[in-house]
């Protein structure tokens, strides 16, 4: 629910600190009792789990600066306890439509794969990861924000 934005261990580190470790929860123990306690001593928030969409936007809502992305169907409706929340803490909230994305994209966004790479750049991978995942180290590239691109020296088509 809490992934960074970052391409390697190194950024993410950077991530965690830049933000002063408010950019995602950090708790002592795992489990969502744990998680729950964590919002409701931090947030006074509590949570209804059956509905699990709505928690999980609401989870983020302390910890974004200035915007949530919401990918959900067309029929996808943000609740007004969401909207309520979210414009309190002077969020926004921006909705996207599974229809933006081919069956494909979807397909593969269903799975992560962690590749230990040959150094700390976090970017060189042994060269058989291309062959073996069918794809380039920088298929997906341009979906990423410039700044996380540039970081690693990616200088492809577009840039901001």
């Amino acid at each position: 629910m809490f992934g960074n934005p970052c391409i390697n261990a190194k950024q993410s580190a950077i991530w965690l600190e830049t933000s002063g470790y408010k950019c995602c929860p950090v708790l002592s123990d795992y489990g969502m009792p744990s998680l729950l306690e964590y919002y409701s001593e931090h947030y006074n928030l509590t949570f209804d789990l059956s509905d699990w969409k709505e928690s999980l936007i609401r989870m983020a809502i302390p910890f974004a600066k200035k915007m949530i992305t919401i990918v959900a169907p067309d029929s996808f409706q943000i609740s007004d306890l969401v909207k309520t929340e979210a414009y309190r803490k002077r969020v926004l909230l921006n909705s996207v439509s599974l229809s933006n994305f081919s069956d494909s994209q979807l397909e593969k966004a269903q799975h992560r794969f962690s590749i230990h790479t040959l150094d700390s750049s976090g970017v060189n991978f042994p060269p058989e990861t291309e062959s073996i995942l069918g794809q380039t180290k920088e298929t997906y590239f341009e979906m990423l924000p410039y700044a996380i691109r540039k970081q690693v020296g990616y200088t492809g088509k577009n840039h901001e």
